[in-house]
């Protein structure tokens, strides 16, 4: 995952997120692997959420 950090729980589960260039969180893999992609205004606000 590229500008992406990843965070583990005591289960060994992972956390997933990705940033933009600005640092703003366009993408985000949860515990249960759910994946959201955030769509965002040139202001940097979420627009949609997929």
């Amino acid at each position: 995952m590229r500008n992406g950090k990843v965070v583990i729980n005591e289960k060994g589960e992972a956390y997933q997120f990705e940033r933009d260039t600005k640092g703003n969180i366009i993408k985000e893999i949860g515990f249960d692997e759910t994946e959201r992609t955030y769509e965002r205004s040139l202001a940097g606000l979420v627009q949609r959420i997929q």
